[in-house]
């Protein structure tokens, strides 16, 4: 089906614009293309954006939920309509798709197959309706037009929104897209042990001696049963946030420091801004015109801890030389394992109407690819060292090899990034302060592990005798996942294991922003998954402090738990 309105004026007469929309079924997919194709001729004006389809009540208000993108597991399940506008590839939309799943147990998925993950928004109404807004490549420069070159997707399905998450990740190992291109986990020789078996991750905020003070206690409390990784901050001389880029020198002890960690087996990563350049930096001037610009040519201003800051444009040479100028210090003279890249996978990809960077005014891929850019130049500089980021975002799955889940967690997570991308990629971190309940701690902990994330990224307070029981939680999560790599890393989660049994909700406080908010969860939960040899396990966890009966529709999948145990049931 095709739509077309030609001759369209701008000018009295001048017939400058013709608009093409065409619909069509794509039957060996099981999904609906849309395509947009706007032709402009005139020689005054340009096309800015292009907003298709634009689709209204993809679901009834009370009659469904909306799995939208983002939060900490790249999705969330709600049942009152959501309407936003947020830029993708960033935190809030890490995967370029959103669900509807009616209460008739039939939903649809819609999404951009984008495989250059160029910059779009992803924008919801209050009734359930959903649209692409695609920023034009040369923007506003007389004659732009707008072709996306890619189709937009309207996949109907039977089930609930794991069947669309499938369908998405099916299209994406079929249709090659770049961040794939290394394949999974399993099958590459190039991706460090380290990382696919990362064992219970800290986080160190002091000083440089505190840190390692802190890293020599963790190691005594561990004692050797499983890998330490350290992130690790506040490792320049003054301390707290420098101005970035600015980070040397070092604190005087840190490369010993580093030494002592990681002869102890310790996996060290600092930390690195590589996004955004401060204002009170005496290089900033000289900087400036490196910086991402508004379309009336001035940078954008961001405000950090009362300090103002740029995003600057990862497709110059200038800054992504710089980011790799930083590394070389810390790999080479510091001898660290890894290096954390901060809101590289984060952030909001910041369109850029320079005419100067090299790349076209606004649209297009170049944010990604300046930054896969940077990281393929220090790989090659530093084959096998890895490099992680902040939350995720899929145009990054082979350039990273560790994400940061550091986000809060709610009951309306749905695992999307999991459900996609399990055995391309490595996750880690759950937010999960020692004053939790215990019920609470083991809750948001083995749900993280039964959604394969590597565990831990916990402050020293966990150390402390009074929350013995909670760091012993972790550290046999940390040997569970340990053991069972070939499915938590390797493998693929499949999807949930229903619990036909009759188990309680547990009413818990998780915390959000410094504040303990209400959360309501089942006591038992189970996943399951596969490896890449076809083999199946489910991994069941009971968090309440009572024994749960637990019911998975298999006679081996019918036992009770102990309180708190969790089981792997493999074949």
């Amino acid at each position: 089906m095709r739509f077309v309105w030609s001759g369209l004026d701008l000018d009295a007469g001048d017939g400058a614009v013709d608009v093409i929309c065409d619909v069509s079924r794509n039957e060996e997919e099981g999904r609906f293309e849309f395509r947009i194709k706007v032709e402009n001729r005139s020689g005054k004006y340009g096309l800015f954006d292009t907003e298709y389809p634009k689709l209204s009540s993809l679901v009834r208000p009370g009659n469904g939920a909306f799995i939208h993108p983002g939060g900490n597991w790249g999705g969330e399940k709600k049942r009152k309509p959501y309407a936003f506008k947020r830029i993708y590839p960033d935190f809030h939309v890490p995967i370029q798709l959103a669900a509807y799943d009616a209460d008739t147990g039939d939903g649809v998925m819609m999404a951009a197959l984008d495989a250059d993950a160029r910059i779009k928004y992803v924008v919801s109404d209050a009734s359930f309706g959903l649209s692409f807004l695609v920023p034009a490549e040369g923007a506003g420069l007389p004659g732009a037009h707008g072709t996306p070159p890619f189709a937009f997707a309207l996949y109907p399905y039977h089930g609930d929104w794991w069947k669309g998450a499938k369908r998405y990740r099916a299209w994406a190992e079929k249709a090659k897209v770049k961040w794939l291109s290394k394949g999974r986990i399993a099958g590459r020789k190039d991706f460090p042990k380290a990382m696919r078996d990362a064992g219970l991750w800290m986080l160190m905020t002091d000083d440089v001696p505190t840190n390692e003070r802190n890293v020599n206690l963790t190691v005594d409390k561990v004692a050797g049963r499983v890998p330490i990784s350290v992130h690790w901050y506040n490792w320049q001389f003054n301390g707290g946030d420098p101005i970035y880029p600015k980070y040397f020198p070092a604190h005087p002890d840190f490369s010993n420091a580093v030494r002592r960690c990681t002869a102890k087996g310790v996996r060290v990563m600092p930390y690195v801004n590589a996004r955004i350049w401060g204002h009170l930096d005496p290089g900033w001037p000289q900087a400036k015109r490196y910086a991402c610009c508004q379309p009336d040519g001035s940078v954008y201003v961001e405000n950090w801890r009362k300090k103002d800051f740029s995003a600057m444009c990862p497709f110059t040479k200038f800054w992504r030389d710089d980011v790799v100028s930083v590394t070389d210090a810390l790999f080479g003279t510091f001898g660290v394992n890894s290096i954390y890249l901060d809101q590289v996978a984060s952030m909001v990809a910041v369109i850029c109407y320079s005419s100067d960077h090299g790349h076209p005014v606004g649209g297009g891929s170049h944010w990604v690819d300046g930054y896969r850019q940077m990281v393929a130049d220090i790989h090659r500089r530093y084959p096998g060292k890895p490099l992680t980021s902040e939350n995720f975002c899929e145009p990054y799955v082979d350039t990273f090899e560790n994400f940061l889940l550091w986000c809060p967690n709610y009951d309306t997570d749905v695992p999307l990034i999991p459900a996609v991308y399990s055995g391309y990629i490595e996750t880690f971190a759950c937010i999960a302060t020692a004053s939790y309940s215990m019920e609470a701690y083991r809750a948001v902990n083995s749900r993280a592990l039964m959604w394969g994330n590597q565990g831990g990224w916990c402050t020293p307070g966990i150390l402390k005798d009074a929350h013995a029981e909670k760091f012993e939680y972790l550290v046999k999560l940390a040997q569970i996942r340990g053991k069972n790599l070939e499915y938590f890393s390797d493998g693929e989660l499949i999807g949930e294991v229903v619990n036909k049994a009759s188990a309680p909700m547990l009413n818990l406080k998780w915390i959000r922003w410094g504040s303990m908010i209400d959360q309501r969860v089942p006591a038992v939960q189970a996943m399951r998954w596969r490896s890449p040899a076809g083999k199946e396990m489910v991994v069941v966890s009971n968090s309440s402090d009572n024994e749960q009966p637990f019911d998975g529709g298999e006679d081996r999948l019918r036992f009770k738990l102990a309180a708190g145990e969790i089981r792997i049931v493999k074949p």
